[in-house]
């Protein structure tokens, strides 16, 4: 697996995340053993957050968690996420993120994001006085979470706003085939800024998926083309993680192979 450092945090993160929202929320020992296989192949950041798998998802990681050697468990680092359509104020973000840190079974979140910024209207929000952003920031300072970043899809072009205002460590974008013009401004800009840069829906949320017969020129030697989206993405020197949402060992196994036979970014993507 190859490592890359997550902007300027200090903290060495692997190519491929593990996305935590596609587990079968009725089979926890699948969810468990996905994640533990991840970890075992080099995965080392799980991205994971409220409501996913029936608000299930965060007991998943922290049970898994908890499975591993303490020296292991050192190395995994977990992103996980607040929206302002649950957590509007400073004082739900820090219930949230209390609720958070039980239920992954941590002293302090490696990763905190403000999730799903839409546009700069919504960022202004996020960012005002009482607000989300500032809850966050206290929990923060409290030493409850290391690092704040946020999950956006904005356009490319608000992105770049939202990165000149230099509030965060890191960003996570919807990027992919369909979608890579409408967001490179932002990313470029981001990862120009120091930022980490993660990116998600690699297979635009099934999109790419439904047409495949589209998109088959495309396949790799394999005839995968989930293969091809994530080497897309796995390409672009400016990406930190390329998160993949993996229900299975099996998956996990796929796409692993796909990332370690990836080497090096390419630099005309």
């Amino acid at each position: 697996m190859r490592y890359k450092e997550f902007g300027r945090t200090g903290k060495k993160v692997s190519v491929l995340g593990l996305g935590c929202m596609r587990f079968d929320p009725t089979n926890e020992p699948l969810a468990i053993e996905t994640i533990l296989t991840a970890i075992q192949l080099g995965i080392n950041y799980l991205d994971t957050a409220p409501g996913y798998c029936q608000d299930k998802s965060e007991e998943f990681v922290g049970r898994a968690l908890a499975e591993l050697p303490v020296e292991t468990r050192k190395k995994v680092y977990v992103s996980t996420k607040s929206t302002i359509y649950s957590d509007p104020t400073a004082e739900a973000v820090r219930r949230r993120i209390e609720q958070q840190l039980k239920r992954l079974g941590k002293e302090k979140i490696d990763f905190y994001n403000m999730w799903n910024i839409m546009d700069l209207e919504q960022y202004e929000r996020v960012m005002a006085r009482g607000g989300p952003y500032e809850g966050a920031l206290r929990a923060k300072e409290e030493g409850l979470i290391d690092h704040l970043c946020c999950t956006s899809h904005a356009s490319g072009e608000d992105v770049v706003k939202m990165v000149k205002e230099g509030a965060f460590e890191g960003i996570t974008l919807g990027y992919n085939l369909l979608n890579h013009t409408f967001r490179q401004a932002g990313l470029k800009a981001a990862a120009a800024a120091g930022w980490g840069v993660v990116t998600m829906n690699p297979l635009g949320g099934g999109l790419l998926t439904r047409d495949a017969a589209k998109w088959r020129s495309l396949s790799d030697s394999s005839g995968s083309f989930v293969a091809t989206a994530l080497r897309f993405n796995l390409a672009h020197s400016e990406i930190t993680v390329v998160l993949s949402g993996m229900k299975n060992p099996a998956e996990v196994r796929a796409n692993v192979a796909t990332a370690v036979s990836l080497e090096r970014p390419d630099p005309e993507i």
